[in-house]
This record gives C-alpha cells, structure tokens and sequence, in this order.
C-alpha cells in the first residue's frame, strides 16, 4: 500500500522510499528538494522553510544556505549573537580605523597604507602617493583612523603608488635629501637625483659620499683601488701605479685609509707598472738592498752605494759591493756597477783573471803600447812614436834622424844615406833632387849637398800634389854683364 511521505520528505519513481530534503533545501513539489534562495537558510535536515538572514545580512549571493552563519552582517556592520549564536543582529557600526565588508561579519582594523576615519565604513581609504602608513597587525585601529595617520616618507624613500605600507628606497648612487616636508616631493622615484661623478650612496640615502683620493665609485661605495692601482683624483678610475712607484694597501674602509701611490726609495726603480710592494723597487746597479723589519708584514727598504774602490757585483737584493782589482781604484766614484769602473792607472790595463776574487787584474802594458790614468786598456803608439819597455804611460816621439813607420813599436829607426827626419816622423825624407849625402840620422835638409852648379834653398813648400817639400836644390843663373866683366878681365891678363 502506498503512503504519503512525511513533511519535509521527497520520493521518486525509481523508489519506494521517502528522503528527508537536507540542510539549505526544502520541498519542492512531490518528488524534489531545492535549494533556499539569496540571503535565507536552512539547518535541519527535512526542514520545510527557509529562515531570512537578520535585518541587512546577505549570503553574498550564495544559494542553499544550511547555517545562520552564511549571513554575513558586511557593509560597516559587525554581528552580534544571541541564544548560544542560535540568533544574529547586524546591530553594531565598526569603529574609526576599521571596516567590514560583505564578506566578514566582524570588524577588522584597516591593513597598512590605509586608514578609515569614519564610523560604519565597509573599505579603508587608501594613502596617497608620496605617503605611508606601517601595518599595526590589527593591534592598534587608532593608528588607521585619521588621514594624518599617513606620514610622508622619509629622506631617501619615495612611494610612487597609494596605499603604500613601506616606503621604496632611492636606488644605488642616487639620494633623496628632502625629510618628509611634502608628498609631492616624494612621489615618484625621478625625485631620487643622482649622485656627482665620484660620490657614492647605498640605497635609501639622504646623501652621497664623496670617494678619496685611492678609492674608486664603485655600486654604493667607495671601493679601494687595488693593490698596485689608485686613482689620482676622486673623480678617476683606478690606474696602474707609474713606474718607480708602488701601493701595497688594499682596505675597504674609505673613511681612515688613502691609497697612493707610494715612492720608490731613492737609487731604485720597478721593472713595471702597477707594482704592489716596495719588494718590487729595485736597487739601481752599484747600489745595495738594505730592508729593515716594520713588523711580520712590512719592512722598509733603502739603497746604499757601493763606496769606493768598489764595485756592486750582481743586481738587486743579490748584489755585493766587492773590491777593486789590486793597484786599481774609481778615483773617488761610488755606486760603480762593474769592475771595468776599476781603473788601473797609466801604463797598465785590466785582463780577466781567475785568481782575483773579482775576477779580474791590472797588468803592464806592452812595449810599444801605453794607457793613461783614465783608461783600462793599452793603446798602440801610432807611426812615429816608439813605447820603451812594459807599463809605458805616453809614447815617445822619434828623435830626428829617425823614423818609425808601424804602429805598437818600441823603439825608432835610424835614416839613411841621402835622408833626414825631424822629430816624431813616421817616415825619412829624402834629399831634394840633385842633392844627397854619405851620412846618416841627418835632421835637416841641409845635410844634402846640391850638385856642381846648384845652391840649396831650404825654404820648405807644398808641391802640386800637396806634398811638403822641404827644400830643392837651384841651378846657379850668371848675369850678361857678368859674363862680359869676365871676358875683358882675360884679355888684360894676355
């Protein structure tokens, strides 16, 4: 037998049984349950109404509502519930500094970058360009309760867009100086200004920093050249330090160390720029290293000349100033690099040898070959001078009478027959034509004898071919009226 099925309850076709309708649905017709419309609900199971949501409570569009809690008061309002939460009123205004929209049923305070100073309100009021307001995590609702609780950002800070909870920092190198005295001046990140060449400034700066002499700008700092390199001007790039010049330093601390280019000590030089120690100066030749310990880091270093009478053997921190050959000095010189500075004085020269610590010694010179005082090696003496003996200081020129046509001679030959020489001759003269004599180491031209009938002029003269003649021997010339004397003579003596 077929039953009506009870209130609240649904059956179809397909089945025998009764179903109660569930929770936000009620009877629809015999055989089907619907849903409560718009801002209703229904808790129970079989129900046969829907209730409305208390005075303004929605459920934001929701269908099929099962709990009085789907009512949501929104809309400025907070909820407030009675009988054990069985009963709701939408009763209570949300208080400056906080708000409710159509999703809350309590009041909650107004998220950072915004503020509500109005009762009632269902959104917050967003701060301004320019402007912050901190988030108080809902601790303090006064904080958002007035437009003056938005603060114009600080130096350094800017805030392009409203409801801005944190203010943006001004990017690297650049600074915003103004301290909160309008939004307008901090607005947008072109009120950040950039930086002079050769200022630095982190991000969020009031101001920028000026870099020192050995610090270069870098992104935020000054950034330390280094070691080797400085700039020579704040406004520079780092550069390799010049020759003969050296920085070891390489900090970060701008504001108590400069990096420049210290000086090499004196009588030193680098083999190359950007050197980064004193280690790097090398002592000029003839000169020893000297490094004194500062501490277990650094040391000092200074150039000593080698004294005199002695030569710096070997460069740099190898070099030994040793002693001069035996008999050999530098007359007074220090700083000499090289046993050739050793002068072993006139008539001697300086050969290698291996018996000499310094490997090297003075000897005579050869016969025929002589050195002066300023000089280590020995000279041949030229034609016309003869050396005498080993260890000669000057040549001798040949006596008269005598020649010597070789050079490196020691001693001079005698002229001949029908020749002559005066001093210092490479070669003897021959007697002018139509003269000669049987004699020898004559001196002058007179010692040739003219034929019969010349005379001897011994004026001495340059012939067409720039040869020096030194006399010729003239034929006797006898005047007509001379001639004519002699005839009348003889005819008186007859």
């Amino acid at each position: 037998m077929c039953q009506t099925c009870q209130s609240g309850s649904v059956s179809n076709s397909s089945s025998n049984d009764c179903f109660p309708c569930l929770p936000g649905t009620i009877v629809s017709g015999l055989d089907s349950c619907s849903a409560c419309p718009e801002n209703t609900y229904q808790p129970s199971l079989g129900g046969v109404t829907c209730t409305s949501c208390p005075n303004s409570a929605q459920t934001q569009g929701q269908t099929g509502a099962a709990s009085l809690s789907a009512c949501v008061c929104g809309n400025g309002l907070q909820a407030t519930l009675f009988e054990g939460g069985a009963v709701k009123a939408c009763d209570t205004a949300c208080l400056p500094g906080t708000f409710s929209d159509l999703s809350m049923d309590v009041c909650d305070t107004c998220p950072g970058g915004k503020y509500q100073d109005s009762e009632g309100a269902a959104s917050c009021v967003e701060c301004g360009p320019g402007k912050f307001l901190a988030d108080t995590d809902g601790s303090d609702r006064t904080q958002h309760s007035s437009p003056d609780n938005c603060l114009v950002c600080p130096a350094g800070k800017f805030a392009e867009n409203v409801g801005t909870e944190i203010c943006s920092s001004c990017p690297v190198n650049k600074y915003l100086g103004d301290d909160a005295t309008a939004s307008s001046l901090h607005d947008s990140v072109a009120d950040c200004s950039p930086c002079p060449a050769g200022d630095v400034a982190p991000e969020g700066s009031s101001s920028c920093t000026s870099c020192k002499v050995g610090t270069t700008a870098g992104s935020g700092e000054c950034a330390p050249c280094d070691a080797g390199r400085t700039s020579f001007r704040p406004l520079d790039e780092c550069t390799d330090c010049p020759f003969a010049t050296y920085s070891s330093y390489m900090g970060s601390d701008n504001t108590t160390h400069h990096q420049v280019c210290a000086v090499c000590p004196v009588h030193s030089n680098t083999t190359e720029k950007a050197s980064a120690s004193v280690g790097d100066c090398i002592c000029d030749n003839g000169y020893l290293t000297n490094d004194e310990l500062i501490d277990r880091f650094s040391f000092t270093r200074s150039c000593n000349a080698c004294p005199a009478d002695t030569f710096a053997s070997g460069t740099g921190a190898e070099a030994l100033c040793r002693s001069c050959p035996a008999g050999s000095s530098t007359a007074t010189k220090i700083a000499r690099d090289n046993v050739a500075d050793c002068l072993c004085g006139a008539g001697k020269k300086q050969v290698a040898s291996s018996a000499d610590p310094s490997g090297a010694e003075c000897v005579d010179c050869n016969p025929g070959s002589v050195s002066g005082a300023e000089s280590n090696e020995c000279t041949m003496c030229p034609p016309g001078k003869y050396g005498s003996g080993a260890g000669a200081e000057e040549c001798t020129p040949c006596a008269a009478g005598h020649d010597q046509p070789s050079a490196g001679a020691d001693h001079c030959l005698g002229c001949g027959n029908n020749m002559f020489s005066l001093e210092g001759s490479a070669l003897c003269i021959n007697c002018p034509e139509h003269s000669g004599h049987a004699l020898t180491l004559q001196t002058s031209v007179n010692a040739c004898s003219c034929a019969p009938g010349r005379y001897m002029n011994d004026t001495a003269f340059y012939g067409e071919d720039g040869e020096l003649i030194y006399g010729q021997c003239l034929q006797v010339r006898i005047k007509k009226y001379a001639l004519m004397f002699v005839f009348f003579v003889i005819l008186d003596n007859r």
